[in-house]
Formats: structure tokens, sequence, C-alpha cells
């Protein structure tokens, strides 16, 4: 589905790392291969508001955040935490490693748009026509209840 809602954008690539790896898949270890197969460069972890106060409790946590800076953005529901209250928790966790985006609150969301699916909803506007039209002809995220 990723490579169909990238296919008419030229700035975008697919990864496929963590496909390849096979079994369950941790940001840690997916930055680790990332750093093998493409050399120390600066990374960034994009991540919402929800996912930074929880960081903490993610597989080598302490690791993680010295090998990327984080990019907190708003999500619909969330206060930001203060800063400190997740550094407590994780050691090596550092104010300028940490960039808080300042953007407008865009309430969509994978768990949302599945939902939404199981329901018989439509996600016209949600998602791109192709990835659509590909979880319709699969019949991806249908409950039993809907035809």
């Amino acid at each position: 589905m990723v490579r169909l809602a990238i296919a008419k954008h030229d700035g975008f690539q697919l990864c496929t790392v963590e496909v390849e790896r096979g079994g369950p898949t941790y940001t840690v270890d997916t930055l680790d291969e990332l750093r093998r197969k493409l050399g120390e460069h600066d990374y960034y972890l994009i991540l919402g508001r929800d996912s930074f106060t929880d960081l903490p409790l993610w597989k080598d946590a302490e690791r993680l955040v010295k090998m990327c800076r984080l990019v907190v953005v708003p999500r619909v529901g969330t206060n930001l935490p203060e800063l400190s209250e997740v550094a407590s928790s994780i050691k090596g966790l550092a104010k300028e490693n940490v960039v808080t985006l300042d953007s407008p609150i865009i309430g969509i969301s994978s768990s949302g748009i599945r939902e939404r699916v199981s329901k018989g909803l439509p996600i016209d506007y949600l998602v791109p026509g192709e990835v659509e039209r590909y979880i319709i002809a699969h019949g991806l995220y249908r409950s039993a209840n809907t035809t």
C-alpha cells in the first residue's frame, strides 16, 4: 500500500527493511539496519505525542534516543508530556534531541481508517484513491458484520 501511495511522488522512496527482516520489528533494530546499509547520517524518528509518552516502554529506548533525533507531532486527544517526565525514564534523552512540531492537528490515524473500513464507512480523502481501491479489492480490515 505504501508503494501505491507514493507512486506519483518522485521525492519518496520505499524502504522494505522491516518486511525483509521478518518477525517482530522494533524501531531500534530498524535504525541499526539502516545505519549498516546507508551509513552514518542524521536520522529522524517522527512520532505522535502518544507514542512519545510511551517511549520509555519501547525496546532499548536508551539506545534508540542516541541513534536519532525525535520529531514529535501533535495528535488528537493527547497532550505533550513535559520532556523531563519522559527523560527521567530514559537515560540519555536530552532536550536538544527532541523537536516538537507546532503544526495543525489532523485527525487522521491508521487505526481510525481501519475502524472506518471495518464499519463499512467511507475513507475518501483519508488515503490516496489507489490505496482505497486496494483495501476494497483485498477485503482488508472488514469485520465479520460488514458486507
